[in-house]
């Protein structure tokens, strides 16, 4: 669903432009690599490997059924969340 969160997605292969990101069994979507992270990322591989456990939100779908997805705007709004929690008391 477009705009949820997918906390534990596993990462099925790494390219040049990107990683492909199983969000639920069978169903696969695009991270491209602008979506990675804040900063610049030169190699999609120095952020994620294969196997790899990560939260990706899912920010579309395209015509063809394509899922786009976002690592970047996920870890913000999980940050984002955990700043809100109010402080345990002592």
């Amino acid at each position: 669903k477009v705009g949820w969160i997918y906390q534990q997605s596993r990462v099925v292969s790494v390219k040049d432009f990107g990683i492909f990101v199983e969000i639920t069994p069978g169903v696969e979507g695009l991270c491209h690599i602008s979506e990675l992270s804040e900063g610049f990322v030169k190699n999609a591989g120095d952020v994620c490997k294969v196997g790899d456990l990560i939260p990706v939100k899912l920010i579309s779908i395209d015509d063809q059924g394509r899922l786009k997805l976002s690592r970047k705007a996920a870890l913000a709004e999980l940050k984002k969340k955990a700043e809100q929690k109010p402080a345990e008391k002592k």
